[in-house]
């Protein structure tokens, strides 16, 4: 209500930048017209016009991605084109719908590829094959795929819930659902993993703490929001394994490597490839004897020539 106070000076352009279910911008223009009786295309200008940026490098972004302007009238799209012609390369106009589609497409389509990428791992643990080594070999100079790698912490605020935005009221919805099953189970796949190979141990040398590397979704920022690590954190904690988190960029999580007490670590996990975990893991971890790391990104170098990322120093 106070845009519609606003709105009544005349002649302002309303530009919708969030990720919004379809219907969102209709939505608030109906209720724009009936509260003001202003018309759009003549009194206002409202579009639609999604972000299509990554996490900590919007502004780099922004200057590089043509922009889906998604307008009710011709004039409201000119408008938004007079401002977003000083900085992107190029405007594509969609109707306000088709631009909440393509946002959401967007996301999905990154989402649903991380799922894919995700299930060809857990196979390929099961069945001794280095998915990495495959998805880099089916990759390479084949422009029909660009499968990203796998990771166990896939999600944050964006493509966690975009997904949820279609699943309402749509019948065929079983790829983007079992894409958040895919996606999600990644955390508890990893802990069976590490089960395992406690099973494999003497009763005196056990797997009872773990440590967790990584509290954000995104590598060297400090987002927390739908982050798989505290979903892995609780994992532990319902069965009985104790558990530290540390993440450089986090206040409240335990910030301050444990330098000293790395023995007392029976496992590490990296559920976020923070840039100083390398680091971290040379001078420190792979200094100790018998303990187990998780890396199912394949960051750390020792990853690297593993199959799985699943090893022991």
């Amino acid at each position: 209500y106070e845009l519609c106070e606003y709105l009544e000076y005349g002649n302002k352009l309303v530009i919708l930048r969030s990720t919004v279910a379809p219907g969102t911008t209709e939505l608030i223009k109906n209720l724009i017209e009936k509260e003001t009786g202003l018309v759009e295309g003549r009194d206002f200008y409202l579009v639609f016009a999604p972000e299509r940026v990554a996490q900590g490098v919007g502004i780099s972004e922004s200057r590089k991605f043509p922009q889906m302007v998604g307008a009710f009238s011709d004039q409201s799209y000119e408008k938004a084109k007079t401002f977003f012609d000083a900085f992107v390369p190029e405007c594509i106009q969609l109707e306000p719908r088709e631009a909440e589609f393509g946002k959401l497409m967007t996301n999905m389509y990154r989402y649903v590829t991380f799922a894919l990428a995700n299930e060809f791992y857990m196979i390929g643990a099961e069945q001794n094959v280095d998915i990495h080594k495959v998805i880099a070999a089916a990759n390479k100079g084949y422009s029909r795929m660009a499968l990203p790698l796998p990771g166990p912490n896939v999600g944050g605020p964006c493509l966690f819930k975009d997904g949820k935005f279609l699943l309402e009221t749509v019948q065929y919805d079983e790829l983007i659902r079992n894409s958040f099953t895919i996606n999600e189970g990644m955390p508890q796949f990893l802990f069976n993993h590490i089960m395992k190979e406690n099973e494999k141990r003497p009763a005196n040398n056990k797997i009872e703490k773990i440590g967790i590397l990584g509290a954000t979704f995104k590598a060297d920022c400090d987002d927390t929001r739908n982050s798989l690590s505290f979903k892995f954190a609780k994992i532990c904690k319902r069965n009985g394994i104790a558990y530290d988190m540390f993440d450089p960029y986090i206040i409240h999580v335990d910030n301050v490597w444990p330098t000293d007490q790395v023995g007392d670590y029976d496992a590490f996990i990296v559920m976020t490839p923070h840039t100083q975990f390398k680091k971290f893991y040379e001078d420190h971890i792979s200094k100790t004897k018998d303990v187990l790391i998780v890396d199912a990104w394949k960051f750390l170098d020792a990853s690297k020539k593993t199959k799985h990322g699943i090893f022991y120093t």
